[in-house]
């Protein structure tokens, strides 16, 4: 019970409106549906997207967070997430969103991990094309 009011507390507080919605009594399986509007911080709306498509492993920090939402096919089979009509990189989406900061033009998101569906901020770094392509190639995984 504490959690729940903990989560009502700090949601109420980054938002303006929030709906909750309780299921059923406590002997039950608890789940809560919330519906957001007007929101004063659009970053929160992001992490929820993003955290409702990764497993957080028991060491966060040393294991990847492997994207487990869609992926895109192509090389790497990156993860990507829909975000305001646009899709984006499920990786770069979570460096935006732990650094709470746009991708500086001419750069991009290299994967210390070398693991194209971690979305991990641990194992995110901004870099050059340049930067990336030499750690690829350092890490054995020229294409």
């Amino acid at each position: 019970m504490v959690v729940l009011i903990t989560v009502i507390f700090y949601y109420t507080l980054l938002l303006d409106t929030v709906i909750v919605h309780t299921a059923p009594p406590l002997e039950s399986r608890h789940t809560i549906e919330m519906e957001i509007f007007k929101q004063k911080d659009q970053w929160l709306h992001q992490c929820w997207l993003l955290y409702r498509s990764i497993e957080i492993p028991p060491h966060p920090e040393r294991d990847c967070w492997l994207w487990q939402g869609p992926v895109n096919g192509g090389p790497g089979n990156y993860g990507y997430i829909y975000y305001q009509g646009k899709k984006h990189l499920a990786h770069r989406f979570s460096w935006q969103i732990h650094h709470r900061q746009s991708i500086p033009e001419g750069r991009v998101i290299s994967h210390l991990c070398n693991r194209p569906q971690c979305v991990s901020p641990h194992h995110l770094e901004l870099a050059t094309q340049k930067q990336n392509m030499a750690h690829m190639i350092e890490s054995g995984r020229e294409g």
